[in-house]
């Protein structure tokens, strides 16, 4: 979602549901359609084209009771919802409210015929806004939001407490069940120089352009617990990072029970930057000739000549990101053009669920291929474990010489520019299981200094008061002539031993 646009200058920020994060940054933002597409209503196709709003959104068609929509589409969410009514749509008496990290939105639940992608759900739940119940969001020509996430995350689902609340996708592939249980993402982008590259969405099948991605390694969707399966998303595991100075950028995990060595991320359309932990994007940036962090705006801000080269290790396959998604422009009146860095610290908590989001600028550079799996109740003939594919659509040399005449006037000055010489980052994000101690110690080393020397003074005491009782029974009172004399002593002695027979100690495990 986009902010109204200020003069020259728009603040731009995409919502979340509400365990997500906020994020802002200052940029231009225009609408543009891909370059193929005759109109945003294609044939009747299991295909969608993707409208590209200035690479911070990607909208499509959608018609609900008859009447079209152009709304956003969004894999990190799972709800669909529209800002106007539809008057042939069935009411119910429920209401629901959803949550961003910014914003919300509230409405009454209805059911009408959805027809996306050339698919048609005769009767899908969605929520019906008033164009006044949208706070803190703008739409910038959408009318609405279709989540495409993991149905475990709809809160209209939810709310209705049965099947019928299901999302789109998950009706599709519950009413037709010779489709494959897929879906992929192609997204456009608007490059520096104006040149644009279709977006697509399909259901069910592959772009033809990208079969290879078949082939990918197929990455597996981690599940999270039944208790937490309303903040599931489309999460894999990653390798890591190459920085700009080639150097692998080596970090740990911070979401419990990750192996050591990887991260868990989210895909998500609707987030604009991705979102990593700040000593990474540090990492990323400080080498960078020229830039500083923003401390205000949350970002850093570097010289848009500078050539940023990032690589994303996912399932040992290397996805180059292209320098325009590193690096993108910032437009400030009476200021130089600078830009700024599009891999931004995560500003909010992640529940443990998940590392970092991998949002548009990543996407951009990776043709995306999900498979529901068994997330899809009642389509027996396509379950089995979710799992993801990446095939990688940005070629390294095509994309410096985009960045040479987008940003240096074709005149290639790279080979002059230098990186500072930061070394390979170790625990950028420290192991909970290594640092847990450490961590437990440092905040609470008062008490521990405190409970010794409460114990030392008290076993200290007891030492003195057993050796004065001692004293006491050896001196005590003379005993009278007429008392009878104290019977023979017997010592007595009981082993401790296991169940077993032999001999343990109390600490012996």
């Amino acid at each position: 979602m986009i902010l109204h646009a200020l003069p020259l200058v728009a603040l731009l920020f995409q919502v979340r549901p509400v365990h997500g994060v906020r994020i802002s940054v200052v940029g231009k933002d225009t609408w543009h359609s891909s370059s193929n597409d005759e109109n945003l209503h294609g044939r009747q196709t299991k295909t969608a084209s993707l409208a590209n709003i200035g690479n911070t959104q990607y909208a499509t068609n959608i018609t609900i009771g008859g009447k079209p929509f152009t709304v956003s589409i969004d894999t990190g969410s799972s709800d669909l919802w529209v800002a106007a009514d539809v008057p042939t749509a069935t009411q119910t008496t429920l209401t629901a409210e959803l949550d961003y990290a910014i914003g919300s939105v509230q409405g009454s639940i209805q059911f009408a015929e959805t027809t996306f992608a050339g698919l048609t759900v005769p009767k899908q739940a969605f929520l019906s806004v008033k164009p006044d119940a949208v706070k803190n969001m703008t739409n910038d020509g959408t009318k609405g939001l279709i989540g495409i996430g993991p149905s475990s995350s709809s809160v209209v689902r939810k709310k209705l407490a049965d099947a019928s609340g299901n999302p789109f996708l998950d009706n599709v592939f519950r009413l037709n069940t010779t489709t494959p249980n897929i879906m992929t993402v192609q997204l456009s982008r608007d490059g520096d120089t104006g040149s644009k590259v279709r977006g697509l969405f399909t259901i069910g099948e592959v772009n033809d352009d990208f079969e290879k991605i078949v082939n990918m390694p197929r990455l597996p969707v981690v599940v999270l617990p039944s208790s937490r399966s309303d903040t599931q998303h489309w999460t894999t595991l990653i390798d890591g990072f190459i920085g700009p100075n080639g150097k692998n950028l080596s970090i740990h995990s911070s979401t419990p029970g990750i192996p050591n060595g990887k991260l868990s991320a989210v895909y998500d359309t609707g987030f604009t930057f991705p979102q990593v932990p700040k000593p990474l994007s540090d990492a990323i940036y400080q080498q960078v000739p020229g830039s500083i962090f923003d401390s205000d705006a949350g970002f850093w801000i570097l010289p848009c000549d500078q050539e940023v080269n990032l690589t994303v290790v996912i399932g040992n396959q290397k996805y180059p990101i292209h320098p325009w998604d590193t690096s993108m422009k910032l437009k400030l009146n009476g200021t130089p053009q600078r830009c700024y860095g599009a891999f931004q610290p995560i500003t909010s908590a992640q529940d443990g669920t998940f590392d970092l989001i991998l949002g548009m600028a990543f996407l951009r550079n990776a043709y995306m291929l999900v498979n529901f799996g068994d997330f899809v109740d009642g389509n027996l003939e396509h379950q089995g474990d979710p799992y993801m594919q990446l095939l990688s659509v940005t070629d390294p040399a095509e994309a410096h010489q985009d960045f040479v005449n987008g940003r240096l006037e074709g005149v290639d000055t790279t080979a002059s520019q230098t990186r500072f010489n930061t070394t390979v980052i170790d625990n950028i994000v420290p192991p909970p299981e290594d640092n847990k101690g450490k961590k437990f110690f440092s905040k609470n080393w008062p008490y521990f200094v405190g409970a010794a020397l409460v114990g030392f003074t008290l076993i200290f005491s007891g030492c003195i008061w057993s050796m004065m009782r001692k004293r006491r029974r050896g001196a005590g009172p003379y005993r009278p002539l007429n008392d009878p004399a104290p019977a023979e002593a017997v010592e007595v002695r009981e082993a401790y031993s296991s169940p077993d027979g032999r001999r343990s100690s109390p600490l012996q495990e």
